[in-house]
């Protein structure tokens, strides 16, 4: 199970390392909050017409989280790979934790790790591989994990996420 790194914790010979960040900053021009705040407005006052009061607070907290979260720059997380297992910020998998990766290649838009984990109360997770060669990911995560290559495209959630600028 996912446990958090210690500094001091020996995992073996690092065999990779690399930032990227905590999520991607979008760029949004005008009209994108013009046509978001339409929408949002749209939804609002259909929620209101049916009654729906709660769908109503949810749609202004949302709103409220994403208007934050924008004013904040992104973190920068660190990757490392080594021998006993993947570190991820301050949360270490260990390979027995994973049940499989895959990498989605398709530049410049994507360029992605996927990590597959066993316990299903845990989330799958994407990391970025921003400069890293996937090739080289690939070798080395191949001694010790499954490769998926049923899945060849980004998640649904990914597209959506970089289609919306979210």
């Amino acid at each position: 199970m996912a446990q958090n790194t210690n500094q001091n914790i020996d995992h073996g010979k690092k065999f990779l390392s690399w930032q990227f960040p905590e999520y991607i900053k979008y760029e949004r021009e005008k009209s994108w909050y013009i046509i978001v705040g339409l929408i949002s407005l749209g939804i609002i006052i259909y929620s209101i017409v049916t009654a729906n009061i709660l769908f109503v607070i949810l749609l202004i907290l949302f709103m409220t989280i994403i208007t934050l979260h924008n004013r904040h720059e992104p973190m920068d997380v660190l990757c490392d790979i080594f021998e006993d297992g993947i570190a991820v910020g301050s949360q270490f998998y260990e390979w027995s934790d994973i049940k499989n990766f895959r990498i989605v290649y398709q530049p410049p838009d994507v360029k992605k790790l996927y990590i597959d984990l066993k316990n299903n109360l845990l989330q799958d997770f994407s990391i970025p591989l921003e400069d890293q060669s996937p090739l080289m990911v690939r070798d080395i995560l191949k001694k010790y994990l499954k490769e998926d290559l049923s899945k060849t495209e980004e998640t649904l959630t990914d597209r959506l996420n970089r289609w919306l600028k979210i």
